[in-house]
């Protein structure tokens, strides 16, 4: 998506309002969220890349069993109405 010249005025106009009645958060505010944010959840990341690890070997054994059910398909026996078995 291209950002038009009148897009980019609307967009620092309505910036501009933001900063003008306080409700722009300043660059240290959004520091001090990001380094709180960060400090807060630093523990929990290791859990975290195992949980991905986890989902991403799952969803590859389901991708894997998928492919291998198309590429090579259960033998199926076809039985019709009009044969019937004689012993």
């Amino acid at each position: 998506m291209k950002i038009t010249p009148a897009d980019q005025r609307r967009f620092e106009a309505q910036i501009a309002e933001l900063i003008r009645t306080n409700k722009l958060p300043t660059l240290d505010q959004v520091r001090a969220a990001v380094a709180e944010t960060r400090r807060k959840y630093a523990n929990s990341y290791p859990d975290f890349q195992k949980r991905i690890h986890g989902l991403r070997v799952a969803a590859e054994r389901i991708h894997r069993e998928e492919f291998e059910k198309i590429v090579n398909p259960a033998p199926v026996q076809m039985q019709l109405s009009f044969v019937r078995e004689v012993r």
